[in-house]
């Protein structure tokens, strides 16, 4: 449903991934975007105005496409991370992540 497995095989076996951030509301981009082909979207919640809505739609925007959806949560939160993790993207990229510790606190969120 999330074209995570689509993705990690391609990666695994070498090939190129092609893939673009999304920082626009418009979940009609990543429709755009899915439909050119691309590899993954990255939905950037950190940097853009995005809100849980918004991804949502973003998400559902390249269901049925060959297009993988990851979002970059704000921070490394449960609070934060639980919430995006429920809209099934096919990850998410927790930013500043700059210790051991911090890693594993990204993961208890994420379990």
């Amino acid at each position: 449903m999330n074209n995570r497995d689509t993705f990690c095989r391609k990666v695994r076996s070498g090939q190129i991934c092609v893939g673009t951030g999304i920082t626009f509301t418009d979940p009609a981009i990543s429709e755009c975007v899915a439909e050119a082909g691309y590899d993954f979207t990255w939905i950037d919640m950190e940097h853009g105005p995005l809100d849980l809505s918004e991804t949502l739609g973003h998400i559902m925007a390249v269901r049925g496409t060959q297009t993988a959806p990851f979002v970059r949560v704000r921070c490394n939160d449960l609070n934060v991370i639980k919430p995006v993790l429920e809209l099934t993207p096919a990850g998410i990229i927790v930013p500043q992540i700059n210790s051991a510790a911090e890693a594993r606190a990204a993961v208890r969120a994420c379990k």
